[in-house]
């Protein structure tokens, strides 16, 4: 029987200035459409009166992506899939709260402040309960979808005469990328095997560093 093993690579990767610009924009609207879900959700439990227990994700009235580009015009300049991928963030966080955790104990921090002050935790508190995203503590990044024609011969996410292509990115020249490429197919096909089509990518601002480096 043979096995099947998905591989992953990461990459470093030197923007221009207008590329850097664009992935600060790209890593702030991803936030800004999470962070609404998530103040949706708190609305919607308040409106309800929860205290505790399961969240029927269902009842959370979610503005699309599209619906928000409307209310905020900004969100139009970046991918449209880190916007969706946004979206199935928060849900999958919602999955997970209502899967993995009681949905009735408080993190230990906001049971020492009720102690302190005397102040009852609210559902806010709850483990595992999604929250809100900060440019200090969270980590800058998005996750963009490649998107293939059914003849296969065209990707939004690929490596093409030297250069990393991705979805609304204008793609910058570097030589590490193209010795990489060739060195990887070389490789591969002396095994028998090919390329690995990515379905996904995820970009943070650790990865797209500002000083010298390569793949």
């Amino acid at each position: 029987m043979q096995a099947v093993i998905n591989k992953g690579y990461k990459f470093k990767i030197m923007p221009t200035a207008e590329q850097k610009t664009f992935f600060l924009q790209a890593f702030g609207c991803a936030r800004k459409l999470y962070n609404h879900y998530v103040d949706t959700m708190y609305t919607y439990l308040e409106s309800i009166g929860y205290e505790k227990g399961y969240i029927t994700i269902k009842g959370i009235p979610l503005d699309s992506p599209a619906a928000m580009k409307k209310t905020y015009p900004f969100l139009k300049e970046t991918d449209s899939l880190a916007l969706c991928n946004a979206q199935l963030n928060f849900k999958a966080a919602v999955k997970k709260f209502n899967k993995e955790f009681d949905k009735e104990s408080y993190t230990r921090s906001n049971l020492k402040h009720k102690r302190a002050s005397g102040i009852a935790p609210t559902f806010r508190d709850l483990k595992g309960m999604p929250h809100f995203k900060t440019r200090k503590d969270s980590c800058f990044s998005y996750t963009t979808n490649n998107q293939i024609l059914k003849n296969g011969d065209w990707h939004s996410i690929r490596l093409e005469n030297g250069m990393l292509t991705l979805p609304k990115v204008k793609t910058h020249y570097d030589n590490g990328f193209g010795m990489f490429r060739n060195f990887l197919k070389y490789k591969l096909e002396e095994q028998g095997k090919q390329f690995i089509k990515v379905k996904k990518i995820k970009v943070n601002k650790k990865d797209a560093c500002t000083n010298t480096c390569r793949p």
